[in-house]
């Protein structure tokens, strides 16, 4: 008997699901790349972005500036690195190196200061927006914070800081249509930008007038989870779930 019991316990342990690779530094965001299975990764400290494989495996390191957000074109082709210089690089997928250095306009918003793209999040459009602060001075009680939309093909920038809220949190959804946005500040607001129509819609929910500090979107943006007063669910147009 003690012997069944002892079988049924034990059997035969599972292969491990986790590695460990060392890169040094300390990386910040990362993106991963679902066609060639490799994860970007920015390492602000070594001043470069590492790409590893799903085992861990360095592929390469890839010189950059003081890198901080990542991500990769809805298409696959490319990967934008925000930094938090006045930059922002674009990475051949394939070829694992920086294709093209674009330098970010004064916006409106911020009219006596260089604007570091920190964090950047890519749509389904094709465009990119992105989520700026004061460039090497980065300090969010300031409020020297801006959001602007980059085109990559036609190479222009719009000012969109006025049609949604400071973000304190963002979140995508895996298919790229929609961009959640948790409002930085006290009373706090969620904010949702639509590929299809280029727009934003703000909630009318305060979450009791406190901030967002959690965020997160289902693949198809379907709904998306955050986290203020308490855990709210919302679906696409931004009409409360359940709580």
């Amino acid at each position: 008997r003690a012997s069944r019991r002892s079988s049924r316990r034990c059997g035969t342990a599972p292969a491990p699901r986790t590695s460990f690779s060392f890169t040094g530094g300390q990386p910040l965001n990362l993106v991963v790349d679902p066609v060639r299975q490799l994860i970007w990764t920015t390492n602000t400290v070594l001043n470069e972005v590492d790409v590893l494989d799903m085992d861990g495996k360095i592929h390469a390191r890839i010189p950059v500036p003081q890198p901080a957000g990542i991500d990769i074109m809805a298409d696959n082709s490319a990967v934008v690195i925000g930094t938090f210089t006045s930059y922002i690089y674009v990475a051949d997928p394939v070829q694992l190196r920086i294709t093209r250095r674009v330098p970010m306009p004064a916006q409106a918003t911020l009219p006596n200061y260089a604007m570091a793209p920190v964090l950047l999040l890519t749509t389904a459009n094709g465009k990119v927006l992105i989520f700026g602060e004061t460039a090497n001075v980065i300090d969010q009680s300031l409020g020297e914070s801006a959001i602007v939309e980059w085109d990559p093909a036609a190479g222009t920038f719009r000012d969109r800081t006025s049609e949604a809220q400071m973000p304190g949190v963002v979140a995508r959804s895996a298919d790229h249509t929609l961009i959640a946005i948790g409002n930085a500040y006290s009373p706090g607001h969620l904010v949702a930008y639509y590929s299809a129509s280029d727009s934003f819609a703000i909630s009318s929910d305060d979450f009791h007038t406190n901030f967002v500090s959690g965020i997160a979107v289902n693949p198809s943006g379907t709904q998306i989870a955050v986290w203020g007063y308490g855990l709210e669910l919302f679906d696409r147009s931004l009409n409360l779930q359940n709580s």
